[in-house]
């Protein structure tokens, strides 16, 4: 027995945390199944302690790479639509995988469709962390059978695709830039810290009064040799103090609103949201998700909480029979050609 901390969608489109005492993941996500709910997440609970604060410190530790969970996806989309049944298929892709991570992942995912678990039970109940909207997703093409599962899989292994290629062009965009800015605070630390040094003798015996400018490099540079190490630890203790300080709720929504409201960097912001909830809420409703339930895990996508607190809204008036277009109208959040296109799906009775 242990603890298990969870994370799922309920009918209504109401997102439920919790923890309970079970054998393992899977008995939680039946347990999850069996209230109705939609399980994102059943992963057990770690010792407080150092561990804990490793985990938070650590970088998506416990996260596949992207990459991996795109060519997973795309791989078993293949396999199902030629036919294979699921255990074979998860087979087939651990022999074929090398990375030690992504082998353990893809054995606890095999053991419990052996135990008769379904794709998306099994995927809830790992350690590993997953798109949040990807559970559901599977769920959902699950529940229309093997032809709508390996369809819905192909369509979640494009939609990453695409997430991916998007990632990998903003880092090749940024690369050069960050570069030039490592190699030139590089340069001026060398010429402060080594070079600056051997000209400090030539200026005390001229026997002038240096320009201010000269006197404040020469300072820097006296200070930098003498405390910079000092100088950087302190540097890393305040970012740590800071992030631990703007993971506090309400500092991060204020701060949130705060960027909205700046000129171009609000439209920036508003814009790629448009976008993260837009990709994340048609794929769940193409592969059949409930709009409420949708609603809910595209909610939990979003970086910005402001928006994140708008669609809060938004999805208890959608549960009490209010239009989705008109809701987004009223929050003025949305760019207006975003709303209009919802309204006409939603008149056609389209996918949103």
């Amino acid at each position: 027995m242990g603890i298990y901390r969870y994370e799922a969608v309920n009918l209504a489109g109401e997102m439920v945390r919790g923890e309970m005492d079970a054998v393992n993941g899977n008995a939680v996500v039946e347990h999850l199944h069996r209230l109705g709910y939609m399980p994102l997440v059943a992963a057990e609970k770690s010792d407080a302690g150092l561990r804990d604060l490793l985990a938070r410190l650590a970088i998506d530790r416990d996260q596949l790479a992207p990459r991996d969970l795109v060519f997973l996806t795309r791989e078993l989309a293949t396999m199902l639509e030629a036919g294979l049944s699921l255990e074979k298929a998860l087979t087939m892709l651990v022999a074929v995988t090398r990375k030690p991570k992504t082998v353990t992942f893809l054995n606890g995912v095999l053991a419990r469709v052996r135990g008769g678990s379904g794709l998306a039970a099994a995927l809830a109940a790992q350690d590993v962390k997953l798109p949040r909207a990807y559970i559901g997703m599977v769920q959902a093409g699950e529940a229309g059978g093997g032809q709508m599962l390996h369809a819905t899989l192909a369509r979640v292994g494009e939609y990453l695709g695409r997430i991916q290629a998007l990632r990998d062009n903003i880092a090749s965009a940024l690369l050069y830039p960050i570069i030039l800015l490592a190699m030139a605070a590089l340069s001026i630390a060398v010429m402060l810290i080594y070079v600056l040094p051997q000209f400090e003798p030539l200026f005390q015996s001229a026997g002038t009064v240096l320009p201010l400018s000269t006197r404040i490099v020469v300072t820097v540079g006296d200070t930098l040799r003498d405390y910079g190490l000092v100088i950087l630890l302190a540097l890393a203790l305040g970012v740590f103090a800071l992030r631990r300080y703007l993971a506090r709720e309400d500092i991060a929504l204020r701060l949130d609103t705060s960027l909205i409201s700046l000129p171009m960097i609000g439209t920036i912001i508003g814009k790629l949201e448009t976008a993260r909830f837009c990709r994340t809420l048609g794929m769940l409703q193409t592969n059949g998700v409930p709009l409420a339930p949708a609603l809910a895990i595209a909610r939990e996508n979003l970086v910005n909480r402001h928006f994140g607190r708008a669609l809060e809204r938004i999805t208890v008036r959608v549960r009490e029979g209010g239009a989705l277009s008109a809701l987004l109208a009223k929050e003025k959040l949305f760019p207006p050609l975003a709303v209009q296109m919802m309204a006409i799906a939603a008149a056609r009775s389209l996918p949103i």
